[in-house]
């Protein structure tokens, strides 16, 4: 991994961004790796890489984070941190977790879904469909109730032990999606996008959902709208 970074900013200098993340317990539990102790495995990890890369290029170094801890370890060790999914409610809560002398030289990010649509409940829809997939991991859910949604969580828990996704949806209520992902009419998701960057987010990244189910028009709609 480190060789490879360095490889590519030799190469093309600020052209690659290293992002890394633990990722989630059912993904290593399927490749039947053990899921280890994820702040000490991402301090020695990006130890490692800076040791292996002192003296050579090196891309900057992205710490994907979700709750406070990881948060406040980017901010130690990172050039930047990535939430994915995160609250905008929730943001000065996390922000607050990095000193302010390091939040104003680190890449601020998140990943956030979105759905360009003048149908505003086939929008909202979608963006239900997208969480279902992260409601259902154990780490989404501690950060959804770090974020003071709670009371969804567990509705969604419960909906889940059940295998009941319609109700899955039904606890994710408008509000919870409106803090997360971007939606709506051009407008709105322009209003939404800005909104992300008065908050402090330096790179925004849309994960494109489309009414229609189809991944390749969604990201044409979300270039369109912001274009």
């Amino acid at each position: 991994m480190a060789t490879g970074a360095s490889l590519i900013e030799e190469l093309h200098p600020g052209r690659f961004l290293l992002g890394l993340g633990t990722s989630h317990i059912p993904f290593h539990e399927e490749m039947g790796i053990r899921y280890g102790k994820p702040l000490e495995d991402m301090r020695r990890y990006v130890r490692n890489i800076r040791s292996v890369t002192e003296g050579v290029p090196c891309s900057p170094i992205i710490v994907a984070a979700l709750r406070k801890r990881m948060s406040a370890l980017a901010g130690e060790i990172g050039d930047g941190v990535m939430w994915a999914n995160a609250a905008l409610s929730h943001l000065p809560f996390s922000l607050a977790q990095i000193p302010p002398e390091r939040r104003s030289s680190m890449i601020l990010s998140n990943s956030a879904p979105a759905c360009v649509s003048e149908d505003h409940g086939a929008a909202l829809l979608a963006i239900k469909r997208y969480l279902l997939f992260y409601l259902k991991l154990p780490n989404y859910q501690s950060y959804f109730v770090e974020a003071g949604y709670e009371a969804e969580v567990m509705a969604a828990r419960s909906a889940i032990a059940n295998g009941d996704d319609e109700n899955l949806m039904a606890a994710i209520p408008e509000r919870m999606a409106s803090d997360i992902a971007l939606f709506g009419t051009k407008t709105e998701v322009l209003e939404k996008a800005e909104a992300w960057a008065a908050a402090g987010i330096t790179h925004l990244v849309l994960d494109s959902t489309s009414t229609s189910g189809d991944r390749l028009k969604a990201a044409y709609e979300i270039i369109v709208a912001f274009t």
